[in-house]
């Protein structure tokens, strides 16, 4: 189903950010209320960017085995049409051009296949625990999109604003932090940003005095503001602060985003290495839990 776009992009942030996602903006919802805040925001990007946004609804094989054929053809049929409806009713004077697909697989298989045939820009989905037909949708699949895709996943917590005030970017200094900034300096609106590295040793040393702690942070102070400077793309009037914590990257995330307000953390995977310690694992999975923000999860690009 395809809803008309009736009107231009209007400017969701600030003036200065002349990047812009080139791609659709794919929605992945179960359809339950709770999706909505991730709904408004895929509405928000999709507006900003001036593209279309694929609303994504899969229905499991393991669902339609307890069926009897071919009556399962006709749960999909309606189970189509009442998310096409659902899903109409809710954007309409959004003013984007909408696309709703409902299809039958496992859920990453399809994600992955929507997001490379339709050259998606950007993943969005809210976030569920609960034991409902969506748990598996926005449960552990969200955590193995942002394991597997190649698409930066934006994972949706809070109800949204045009624009987010105040973005994290988390770094490591790498190619792969490097990217995730980028990234989200074109696909994200915002006013401002901060780049937070923060270290928890120094040559393998955990156990310092508040001395090598200074010395340290000190030096890595002005490697994040030089690693800011030399990153491309990001405006040279507006460039992010630069914040410097000691402290392992889980413990000190999560309280600098409660202290500062924080609305959007960026964070860049990569090999076995870097601000995710494990790439995705246990460290993101921990993040993705404790942090009561906005993620935005980018994949280092393929040599």
């Amino acid at each position: 189903m395809i809803i008309p776009l009736t009107s231009a992009c209007t400017g969701d942030s600030m003036a200065s950010q002349s990047t812009t996602a080139s791609g659709p903006i794919l929605l992945i919802t179960d359809l339950s209320p709770r999706c909505d805040r991730a709904l408004d925001r895929a509405v928000s990007l999709a507006r900003h960017h001036n593209v279309k946004l694929i609303a994504l609804h899969v229905i499991e094989p393991s669902f339609l085995s307890r069926l009897i054929l071919p009556s399962w053809a006709t749960v999909h049929k309606q189970h189509q049409e009442v998310a096409q409806q659902r899903l109409a009713d809710d954007l309409k004077g959004a003013d984007v051009e909408l696309e709703v697909l409902v299809e039958i697989g496992y859920p990453i298989d399809v994600i992955k296949d929507v997001t490379q045939s339709h050259h998606c820009s950007m993943i969005v989905s809210g976030t569920a625990r609960d034991e409902s037909l969506g748990r598996i949708m926005l449960g552990s699949t969200v955590e193995r999109v942002a394991r597997e895709a190649e698409t930066p996943l934006l994972v949706v917590r809070n109800r949204p604003d045009a624009t987010y005030h105040h973005v994290l970017s988390g770094t490591d200094f790498s190619g792969s932090s490097r990217h995730a900034l980028q990234t989200a300096a074109t696909l994200i609106p915002f006013e401002m940003m901060t780049v937070f590295h923060s270290f928890d040793e120094v040559a393998g040393v955990r156990d310092l005095d508040q001395a090598t702690i200074d010395e340290r942070t000190r030096h890595l102070q002005k490697e994040a503001e030089d690693f800011v400077k030399q990153t491309e793309g990001l405006d040279p009037q507006k460039l992010p602060a630069t914040v410097v914590e000691f402290g392992a990257p889980g413990q000190t995330i999560p309280r600098f985003v409660q202290e500062h307000h924080i609305e959007l953390v960026v964070l860049g995977t990569h090999g076995a290495t870097g601000i995710l310690k494990t790439a995705m694992g246990s460290i993101a999975e921990q993040l993705l839990t404790l942090l009561r923000c906005d993620v935005l999860i980018v994949r280092a690009k393929r040599s």
